[in-house]
């Protein structure tokens, strides 16, 4: 019976999503609008078709991290050199100076400094996966912009790492900020170089071999094992799943067969990624939304500007 029921939410949830990125896109709008919409329908706090969506969001982390993926595939050494010193110092500027100003506003609001200081951090990181999607959508992630929004965003997947250990500290007086803090980061160094140093000896010798064997499933199977087995090393050490996926695209960007590992991709990762968006969509409460209605509309303003 229960296995009925999760098929039944498939169903549901890829028919959503189907009818409402074809009505979105005749409509000349983003597909990401659509999915989201189709989300709020059939989740939990709408029409309710779908119930347990923990079980849906779960398989789709991995959309987030079969698109940084494909855009690892599109930045070898060479070209992440192209991004200055400029546009990595403006992404701390910018988790700086926002999260201090959210944060001063949340202390002049009436919440305590250790609360003020996790809304601050919060507020100081974007959603990696709407930007670059949104980037995509409108063919900009090459342009100068494009390149300095993706650095200010690489910038914060690596500070998710220290924040979740700042956020940890403040509940637990028991290990101090500092000693916390470098462990956290001597793991994270140690996780990315051994990541670095095995992958550019590892990974052409392994697709070698799974190219010579002819088998697309062989093939296909290896990418999958490299991009999972990397986002589990960056998880495993604090940092995010999707930082494990865009390390294993670029070290898969400075061999041969990186056009041929994005083609094998491609499906899983449309197919996640819509998912996730309407796992996100799914999670919005619209009647507690308009039961607050002026409250949700001036926090919204308020993160706008």
């Amino acid at each position: 019976m229960h296995d009925t029921l999760f098929l039944l939410d498939v169903i549901y949830i890829l028919a959503a999503a189907v009818f409402s990125v074809f009505i979105f896109q005749r409509l000349k709008l983003a597909s990401i609008l659509g999915y989201l919409i189709a989300g709020v329908v059939v989740g939990p706090y709408s029409i309710g078709l779908v119930s347990d969506v923990s079980a849906v969001s779960s398989i789709a982390e991995f959309g987030v991290v079969f698109l940084l993926f494909t855009i690892g595939l599109e930045l070898p050494f060479e070209r992440l050199k192209v991004l200055s010193l400029v546009m990595y110092c403006l992404g701390v500027a910018q988790i700086i100076v926002t999260g201090a100003v959210a944060a001063l506003v949340a202390v002049l609001a009436g919440l305590p400094v250790e609360t003020a200081i996790v809304v601050g951090a919060t507020i100081s990181l974007s959603s990696t996966v709407f930007v670059v999607q949104l980037l995509l959508d409108r063919g900009e992630l090459s342009t100068r912009l494009g390149r300095t929004a993706f650095a200010v965003l690489l910038i914060q997947d690596l500070a998710l790492g220290p924040f979740l250990i700042v956020v940890i500290a403040l509940g637990d007086t028991s290990v101090p900020l500092g000693e916390a803090l470098l462990l956290a980061g001597g793991k994270a160094v140690l996780a990315l170089a051994a990541i670095f140093l095995v992958g550019r000896i590892v990974l052409r010798p392994l697709f070698r071999a799974a190219a010579i064997t002819g088998n697309a499933e062989v093939f296909a199977g290896t990418t999958l094992l490299v991009v999972l087995c990397t986002a589990l090393i960056t998880y495993t050490v604090g940092l995010s799943l999707a930082l494990g996926g865009l390390l294993a695209g670029i070290l898969l960007a400075e061999t041969e067969y990186r056009h041929q590992v994005a083609a094998e991709i491609q499906p899983f990762r449309g197919l996640l990624l819509g998912l996730f968006f309407m796992t996100v969509g799914m999670s919005i409460d619209l009647g507690l939304a308009l039961d607050n209605f002026a409250l949700v509309a001036l926090l919204a303003l308020a993160l706008i500007v």
